[in-house]
Parts: C-alpha cells; structure tokens; sequence
C-alpha cells in the first residue's frame, strides 16, 4: 500500500493538498487529470505503508552487500557505515533502488522509504555486519 500526497492543479480543490491510502503505485511527479469535475493533479509524494516491503528491501540490500564482500567488490574491514560504501560501489542501487521493474524502486517510492532502508542498512553495517 502506497500514502500519496497529491497537489490539485485545478477543479474545486485547486491549490490544496490532500492524502490518501491506495494499492496503485503512482510516481511522484505525475499529473492526473480527472475526467469527472475537469481537476486535476500532480503527485508530489508517495510513501509505502507496507511494512514487508520496507524489510524487503533491507534484507535484499544486506544480500547483496554481502555478495559483494564476498566477492571482493568491497572490503570488509574498510566499510564502517553505509556511506562508506560509496566509496567501491553507488550504495543508493542496493535493495533494488534503482530497478525499473520494482514497485518499490526510488522512482515509485521516493526518498523517506529509503532513507529508511538505509538507516537500516547503515546500524547493521555499524554493528560488524550483525543484526
């Protein structure tokens, strides 16, 4: 499930902003023009509110950053948090940021999702790579 703060660009609500809860993966920056009431509006953000997903993506991300110790792509005794990262590899890709075909790419879900993915990531990074 999605939280999705549209801007009314026209109709009775022009210039009010409004939430709602829906299950449709809107992109931020999209604009919606309704055929009833002739409104319209631009989504200016989306959260996800499904908590699974959120632990999806930070699992996928300790995977894939364990898959890249592994092979050697960073060094272990070199990455002390998460910013670290960006140092061998675009750390903002772990998690499936950055894949088109994810409902919870950066492009669908913005910024506080993962951010949070991130945070996440950063404490178990932090922790010597243990939960």
């Amino acid at each position: 499930m999605y939280q999705v703060t549209k801007h009314h660009t026209g109709g009775i609500l022009k210039g009010l902003d409004t939430t709602e809860t829906t299950s449709v993966a809107w992109k931020v920056g999209q604009v919606v023009k309704r055929a009833i009431g002739g409104g319209s509006y631009k989504v200016v953000k989306v959260e996800m509110t499904d908590a699974s997903s959120l632990a999806s993506a930070i699992e996928l991300s300790k995977r894939e950053i364990l898959a890249d110790l592994e092979s050697g792509v960073l060094c272990k005794e070199c990455i002390k948090s998460f910013s670290d990262l960006h140092t061998y590899v675009d750390a903002n890709e772990y998690g499936g940021a950055t894949d088109e075909n994810n409902p919870s790419s950066f492009e669908m879900v913005g910024v506080d999702f993962w951010s949070r993915v991130q945070d996440a990531v950063n404490m178990w990074i932090e922790n010597g790579f243990k939960e």
